[in-house]
């Protein structure tokens, strides 16, 4: 993504906002930090492995969506 990384990305948004979002980064990479509103799906990943990542981190995310 040109500009911003993911991460820059997520801050922005939620500062915006004023609150946590459910986020689910899509990569090649393993950088990213996991906690209840984040998970990482690692490239080449299957249809069945994106529907199971987005219920997951969906779900984890539920407590963490209060207003900040």
């Amino acid at each position: 993504m040109p500009g911003m990384t993911g991460l820059e990305l997520v801050a922005r948004l939620e500062s915006t906002h004023k609150r946590r979002l459910p986020v689910l980064f899509i990569t090649g990479a393993t950088e990213y930090p996991i906690d209840p509103c984040r998970a990482v799906l690692l490239k080449p990943f299957s249809l069945a492995g994106l529907k199971d990542a987005v219920r997951q981190v969906l779900e984890s995310c539920k407590g963490c969506r209060e207003d900040r």
